[in-house]
């Protein structure tokens, strides 16, 4: 695929030309002033139109449309999995390098705890008037309620549960149970 990649690519520009005659300097007097050697300089200026690098710009380019996809949630493990489907083989070292050159981070997934109290730790709690009722003596007279969630796959389930004093929740599909109210206590 790579080489695929490399096939369909433009052809990589020339190099640049060499400096015109009116510079002021010439290419071995300037690396003579920089302590370099002149095959560096020209090595240098060779450097992108190495096939490696080559290479690397069309997998970068493959592997922004990865991580985009993704809403930046992959990170070099997952992108190289993603690489893989497209027909681009490289190992995990290869993206991690390129993601760092990049500038692309994986988003880390929070865990996420809803709230269904927002309480102050440092007010008292509400006082319990229930208690100080007299007890009921028929049903429907008093209910209570509650909320709290499960976690799941998918997100989370809100469940909020209502109880009338003197029976039991009213819940409908309760394993072992008929539809409809639960027994009383």
């Amino acid at each position: 695929m790579i080489q695929d990649l490399i096939a369909s690519a433009p052809a990589p520009a020339p190099a640049p030309a060499p400096a015109p005659a009116s510079a002021p300097f010439t290419v071995c007097e300037a690396c003579a002033a920089l302590n370099v050697s002149e095959s560096g300089f020209y090595a240098y200026r060779r450097k992108e139109q190495r096939p490696r690098r080559q290479q690397d710009a069309l997998i970068a380019g493959v592997m922004k449309e990865v991580f985009e996809q993704n809403y930046g949630c992959y990170g070099s493990p997952r992108l190289v999995q993603g690489l893989r489907q497209r027909g681009v083989r490289c190992g995990k070292t290869r993206i991690r390098r390129l993601m760092q050159r990049e500038g692309l981070c994986a988003r880390q997934k929070r865990r996420i705890r809803p709230r269904t109290t927002h309480s102050d730790p440092h007010r008292l709690c509400a006082p319990n008037r229930i208690a100080q009722l007299p007890p009921a003596s028929a049903p429907a007279q008093r209910f209570h309620s509650d909320i709290t969630y499960i976690p799941t796959k998918e997100g989370f389930l809100y469940l909020a549960a209502i109880w009338r004093r003197l029976w039991t929740p009213l819940v409908d599909g309760v394993p072992g149970h008929p539809p409809g109210r639960v027994r009383p206590r």
